[in-house]
């Protein structure tokens, strides 16, 4: 019974080393013997279980808010099981008050606000020059159509003098 029992651990603890191995990679199996190892191992199916929650908390754990502080109090819980004279090392009080570097978007998030106002100005004036211009450009043709159609009216429009004001 001891022998047969010293297999199995030994044979759960391939198995736990193969999990091990390809964990964050797919563990499909084209025969199902793992599938079929768990089914009848009980040890086997609670540390899968364990295995799986973990994976769900840490997949979890990404996509959550985490105040700034929570390196340095993960630090400090840690440090707890350390040795007094270990703890009190500059290594140690350095990782206790330890704060995360902040990414590219971090740095520059607080002149956020004056770029985006900077390019909302500048957006502004080019749509001023634009539509200024523009509309002194259609006034301007509106205007020439009018007094071309005003002279036209009071004036031939085969005359020379006609021809002389709008180089026709």
């Amino acid at each position: 019974m001891f022998n047969a029992k010293m297999k199995q651990t030994d044979y759960c603890k391939q198995i736990r080393d193969g999990l091990a191995d390809s964990a964050g990679f797919s563990t499909s199996t084209p025969n199902g013997w793992l599938a079929g190892h768990v089914a009848r191992c009980a040890r086997c199916q609670g540390r899968l279980q364990g295995f799986n929650r973990v994976s769900l908390g840490l997949s979890l754990l990404k996509n959550q808010r985490h105040s700034v502080d929570l390196l340095a109090r993960a630090n400090k819980k840690t440090l707890r099981y350390l040795k007094n004279n270990v703890r009190e090392t500059a290594s140690a009080i350095d990782l206790s008050q330890a704060m995360p570097e902040p990414g590219l978007v971090g740095k520059f998030h607080r002149y956020g606000n004056a770029v985006s106002n900077a390019a909302a100005c500048l957006f502004m004036a080019l749509l001023l020059k634009t539509g200024i211009y523009h509309s002194i450009t259609q006034t301007q043709r509106d205007g020439d159509e009018t007094i071309k159609g005003l002279y036209a009216k009071n004036l031939d429009a085969n005359s020379q003098t006609f021809k002389d004001i709008f180089n026709c």
